[in-house]
C-alpha cells in the first residue's frame, strides 16, 4: 500500500486527523489518530457512501486506528447503525487496533452485527491482508 499522505483525502479537527485512500475499486483504507469522534466517522462515511453511489458494493475497508486514544459512544451508535443500514454493500472490514481487548470488541461485534470484522494487533499482518487484497483488485 502507498501511504502517500499526498494522494489521500484529509481530516484534521480539533480531535481528530485522519486519512483515506480508495487505492482500487470497492477498497478503502483509512488512517486515522486521536479520538474516534463523531465528526470524524461522519467523515468517513460520507466517503464510503459516495464510493457505494451507483449501487457498487464497498468490498474491503482496511482501518489503520491503532492510534485512536478512545472512541465516542455516539460515534460508536452512528457507526452501527449505518452500517447496519448499507447491509450487503459493505463487505469485508480489517482493524488495525493498538490492544488484545479492543480486538476482541471487534470480534464481538462482528458476532453482533453478523459481518466480517477482522482485528489485527500485529501491524504486519495488518499490511499483508491488505496487499493481498490489493494484488486481487489488480
Amino acid at each position: 500500500m502507498d501511504w502517500d499522505a499526498r494522494k489521500a483525502e484529509h481530516l484534521s479537527d480539533e480531535q481528530t486527523e485522519g486519512w483515506l485512500w480508495t487505492p482500487a475499486p470497492g477498497v478503502i483504507v483509512t488512517r486515522a489518530r486521536g479520538v474516534g469522534s463523531l465528526n470524524a466517522i461522519k467523515w468517513y462515511t460520507s466517503r464510503a457512501d459516495r464510493v457505494m453511489l451507483g449501487g457498487r458494493p464497498l468490498q474491503s475497508v482496511f482501518h489503520d486506528w491503532a492510534d485512536i486514544t478512545s472512541f465516542d459512544p455516539e460515534a460508536r451508535s452512528f457507526l452501527r447503525t449505518w452500517a447496519a443500514q448499507r447491509g450487503t454493500m459493505l463487505g469485508e472490514a480489517h482493524y488495525l487496533v493498538s490492544s488484545k481487548l479492543l480486538a476482541m470488541a471487534v470480534s464481538a461485534a462482528a458476532l453482533a452485527l453478523g459481518r466480517s470484522l477482522k482485528a489485527h494487533t500485529d501491524p504486519v499482518a495488518f499490511e499483508a491482508a491488505l496487499d493481498q487484497r490489493l494484488a486481487a483488485a489488480r
